[in-house]
């Protein structure tokens, strides 16, 4: 007989061996015998909580295997497999925890980290381009709109006073004030997420809503939620002269602020109020930051610089909030009396005397003089 015959015949063989009933019991006998080695070993070595069960009948490892003694054995109901579960020792346990919540842990800072970087990067854009560039940035992102609000509620957590509560609260006494009659009309300029609007619409409680006495219009460049129209602040849709309070609390931004104002100026009726509340470190002068609001067409009433708006920001540095309220002046949006009172020689100036619109620290200076507010890298 060749090779190759005698090797056909004896895998013929085999597969006749694998097929017989007797024989296949039997390695799955065999099998079953390696399967409790190990678990028994397991529970030894403490990896399981399941110890192997204590039963009359005999596991299948320790049953006759000759079908001619007792027949074919089935498989009994009662009889327990243990199983591993993965449970470790309190130990390990704890030690596996404490590598799980390390990760974790740095996963998070991590996360908070980028967070933190786009926020700044967002925020040194919004200060440093015109507000058409901005909006253009959120209308082909929003997500950026969201990102930065985020980081923005991060860092108004540890200030002490936030001036937006301050100008809502100014603006609640009004409402209650017997001496308002109608209906009060206030433009939110810059309104972020409409905190202004819904404070004063929806109230702290049911009882305290004055959305009778008030309308509010929030425009901001992405429209967060149903109180925010969206639009660019340098031209909000809104007549002339239907406005009585304008705020911009934190929302000079970008190169064109000085466009804001008189938008600001056009909108507001004969005698109406602009609320500006600022980080005081932006300001390169207040004097000259007033007279150029007044050059916008408005009168000075109260200036703010109380110590008590101090933010802590960083161990040595100080965050403090100015806070403006001006009245319209009844002669108009002529800019001309104010560029005449601030005529003056010298590198800011052409050649007739006039203030030539400059660029300083990323804000262009027709008579408002900002500087952009930028949060340092932690």
């Amino acid at each position: 007989m060749s090779k190759q015959a005698l090797k056909n015949a004896l895998l013929k063989s085999k597969e006749r061996r694998l097929e017989d009933p007797v024989t296949m019991k039997a390695q799955k006998s065999k099998n079953q015998d390696k399967q409790d080695v190990r678990l028994q070993t397991a529970v030894r070595k403490g990896l399981t909580n399941t110890a192997i069960p204590t039963t009359t009948e005999k596991p299948p490892s320790q049953q006759p295997r000759n079908r001619h003694q007792t027949g074919v054995r089935k498989a009994s109901k009662n009889y327990l497999i243990p199983t591993i579960t993965g449970k470790l020792p309190s130990q390990q346990l704890k030690a596996a925890q404490s590598r799980t919540g390390g990760l974790a842990k740095k996963s998070e800072q991590m996360s908070k980290k980028l967070a933190g970087s786009k926020f700044r990067w967002i925020n040194e854009r919004l200060y440093t381009v015109t507000s058409e560039e901005a909006a253009e940035m959120f209308r082909n992102d929003p997500e950026l709109f969201e990102v930065y609000h985020a980081g923005f509620r991060t860092q108004t957590e540890s200030w002490p006073v936030n001036p937006l509560d301050v100008i809502i609260g100014q603006l609640q006494s009004k409402l209650r004030s017997q001496k308002m009659e109608g209906k009060l009309t206030v433009a939110d300029m810059g309104c972020g997420e409409a905190m202004l609007a819904r404070t004063l619409i929806e109230g702290e409680d049911k009882n305290s809503s004055l959305k009778e006495r008030v309308q509010v219009h929030s425009f901001d460049l992405h429209a967060a939620n149903e109180y925010i129209q969206a639009c660019d602040i340098a031209h909000v849709p809104l007549k002339d002269g239907s406005v009585d309070v304008v705020v911009f609390c934190l929302s000079l931004m970008g190169v064109n602020t000085s466009e804001f104002l008189r938008e600001a100026a056009r909108i507001l009726k004969s005698g109406g109020e602009l609320k500006i509340a600022e980080v005081s470190s932006r300001f390169t002068g207040v004097e000259t930051f007033v007279d150029a609001v007044c050059g916008c067409g408005f009168q000075l009433i109260k200036k703010d610089h109380s110590a008590k708006q101090q933010v802590q920001q960083t161990p040595d540095e100080r965050m403090v909030f100015t806070m403006f309220d001006f009245k319209r002046s009844a002669g108009g949006n002529d800019t001309g009396a104010f560029v005449k009172k601030r005529k003056r020689s010298g590198s800011d100036a052409d050649g007739q005397g006039n203030i030539k619109q400059q660029r300083i620290s990323g804000t262009i200076a027709d008579g408002i003089l900002l500087k952009p507010c930028l949060y340092k890298k932690r």
